[in-house]
Order: structure tokens, then C-alpha cells, then sequence
């Protein structure tokens, strides 16, 4: 009802703070369902806006969200009103990037499973979501990635593949798991 009240006075929903985030930023950052809708319901123009640091509100919700049910709500209503779920942030980083580096497989599956995420676009340093996922150890993701035709041999900035960073790492069963899916042994 407050926020109502300021709209209805002249307060502007898109104003940013000097960071870039907008008030949906920081309501998703919240995990404030009902202000998100509110604020989608329109009162705002572009989902897809992105911060100072190029993290749109849906990338913005990926890194601070930690309930798993909130996130997935969030995430389903923000894609439900037109979020791109490929949008980079300044580093080249998608929201799938983000999830893969923090672990968060069911955000992985409702990504892959229902909305077409790139499984592997690049950031700025070659780095694809399976290099994440492979140098984190989340081997689940990384099972999911493969079977979403992540490619198993690209190749980063520094030359290394999802392999390299999975041995440099110490992690075994992902070793294993790329190799028996056709990782390549012999490249370099």
C-alpha cells in the first residue's frame, strides 16, 4: 500500500540508486515475491535492466536469494514476464554462469529444463557454465550440463576444457563422469 502511495505522489519505480539497481533489483534481492509482482505488473518497463556490475534483476536474485522455493518462484515469474534468460553481465556471465559457480542445481534444471538457457556461451575469459560447474565440484550440475549438449572440450582463455579444471581441482567422479561422456584425454 506504501509503495502505491508513493507512485500515485510521483515516485518513480525506475529510478536506480548510484549502484544501478532498481527497486526491482533490490526486491528481488530480497526475495520479496509480492513487490516483484507489483512492480512487473506495470509499473515497470525493462526486465532486463542491468546494474552497474551488468547483472540484470534475475542474475541479481540468482546471487542473493538463498532459499531454494523463493528463488525458484522468483525465477519462474520473472521469466513468466519476458526475462532473457541468456542476458550477460560484464563479464560475459549468464545467469546459468552464476548458478553453475554457486551450486544451485535445481535453478540449473528449471534454466535448462524449461527455458532454453545457452548451455554454452562463453564469458569474456572463454569460461562456459561446465568449466564452473567442474571447478566447484557440483557434480550433479555437471551431469545435468552434459546432458543438456554442454560441450565437453571448449576451451577457455588459459587453453583449459571442463577436464583440465576438474583435475587441476582434485574432483574424481567429475573426471570420470567427462571422461566416460567423451571428454577429450589428449588435448592440451
Amino acid at each position: 500500500e506504501m509503495v502505491e502511495l508513493l507512485i500515485r505522489y510521483g515516485a518513480d519505480i525506475n529510478r536506480e540508486t548510484e549502484e544501478g539497481l532498481t527497486p526491482l533489483h533490490i526486491a528481488c534481492s530480497a526475495g520479496n515475491r509480492c513487490m516483484i509482482k507489483f512492480i512487473l505488473d506495470g509499473h515497470y518497463t525493462d526486465i532486463d535492466r542491468r546494474d552497474n556490475h551488468g547483472n540484470s534483476p534475475l542474475n541479481f536474485s540468482i546471487l542473493n536469494v538463498v532459499d531454494q522455493k523463493t528463488l525458484d518462484e522468483i525465477m519462474d515469474l520473472l521469466i513468466q514476464y519476458g526475462a532473457d534468460v541468456n542476458v550477460v553481465d560484464e563479464k560475459g556471465n549468464t545467469s546459468l554462469h552464476t548458478i553453475c559457480m554457486n551450486g544451485k542445481l535445481n535453478a540449473a534444471k528449471k534454466l535448462l529444463g524449461k527455458h532454453d538457457a545457452d548451455v554454452n556461451i562463453p564469458d569474456v575469459n572463454g569460461i562456459t557454465p561446465l568449466h564452473f560447474a567442474s571447478n566447484g565440484g557440483h557434480i550433479h550440475i555437471v551431469e545435468w550440463l552434459i546432458e543438456h549438449k554442454a560441450d565437453l572440450n571448449t576451451r577457455n582463455n588459459k587453453m583449459n576444457t571442463p577436464l583440465h579444471e576438474a583435475i587441476y581441482k582434485r574432483h574424481r567422479a567429475i573426471v570420470n563422469i567427462l571422461i566416460k561422456s567423451g571428454a577429450d584425454v589428449n588435448i592440451r
